[in-house]
């Protein structure tokens, strides 16, 4: 079940991208909240519906909520004053990480073997990221907006993706030829963090190499087996605060099978 946690405080707003807001709950936690632009844009719905398969695929998103804003907020951006008025809405919630930092992939020029062989789980974790990317169609993360957050612990480094706003197009756009060709006509394989070149060494080690010869496929199908099993109950747990249809459609197109398998021909045809 998605807990759904009051706004007692909006700390500040931040400029970038959807202008997401920096608040604290009444138990004093902190998320970057974000409020859906309108009717027909779906950014609750598929910043839900993406952190949920993040789990289902073994991956470490931030923790999530659906948050409740309830009040008239008054808060400071720029050293200016603001007052909000928002009345019973709700939006998505990502809770604020303590340490993490972005990450920013190295040129392949400073990446070294040596650092690929000492974070063989963290380059996997990449790579799976990179294919979760192909299956939800998330156009947003490429080049140099990684959207990813690392974390430290026991000199062991975590990524944790966020930022899942622009995920699921061609249900938007619904239209079969989208459905199937999406990377043809709208996006390439050079769009996404698998083109980038650290990442493409990192395919040259031989433990990564193992798994994506190995494991992979099965990886991906076992994923995607979760994501269903657990998606028809996942949306009706959230239906007060999405649109169900909308919902239901996005996963008709996840667990499409033969849009399934084109994800990893087009996968397979990159790594080969």
């Amino acid at each position: 079940m998605v807990e759904v946690i009051e706004v007692a405080e909006i700390i500040t707003q931040y400029d970038t991208g959807n202008k997401p807001f920096l608040v604290r709950t009444k138990d004093m936690r902190v998320f970057i909240c974000k409020m859906s632009k309108g009717e027909g844009t779906y950014l609750v719905e598929n910043e839900l519906i993406a952190s949920f398969l993040l789990g289902k695929w073994g991956l470490k998103c931030p923790e999530y909520a659906i948050m409740s804003l309830k009040e008239d907020y008054n808060f400071k951006k720029n050293g200016i004053e603001y007052n909000l008025k928002i009345h019973n809405q709700f939006g998505f919630g990502s809770r604020q990480i303590s340490g993490a930092y972005d990450y920013i992939l190295p040129p392949s020029s400073i990446i070294t073997n040596k650092e690929i062989d000492s974070n063989v789980d963290f380059f996997l974790d990449l790579l799976k990221i990179g294919l979760f990317d192909i299956w939800v169609e998330n156009i947003d993360r490429r080049g140099k907006n990684f959207n990813l957050l690392v974390t430290e612990s026991n000199k062991k480094r975590n990524i944790h993706p966020f930022d899942h706003e622009l995920t699921f197009a061609p249900v938007i756009f619904n239209t079969e030829i989208t459905r199937y060709q999406y990377f043809e006509l709208y996006n390439t394989i050079e769009g996404t963090i698998f083109a980038v070149k650290s990442v493409e060494m990192s395919l040259r080690n031989p433990a990564i190499r193992a798994f994506i010869e190995k494991e992979f496929i099965n990886y991906f199908n076992l994923s995607v087996e979760k994501c269903q099993e657990g998606f028809e109950k996942f949306i009706t747990d959230i239906a007060e605060y999405v649109d169900l249809d909308y919902c239901k459609k996005v996963g008709s197109f996840l667990f499409d099978k033969k849009r399934n398998s084109g994800v990893l021909k087009k996968l397979g045809e990159f790594i080969r």
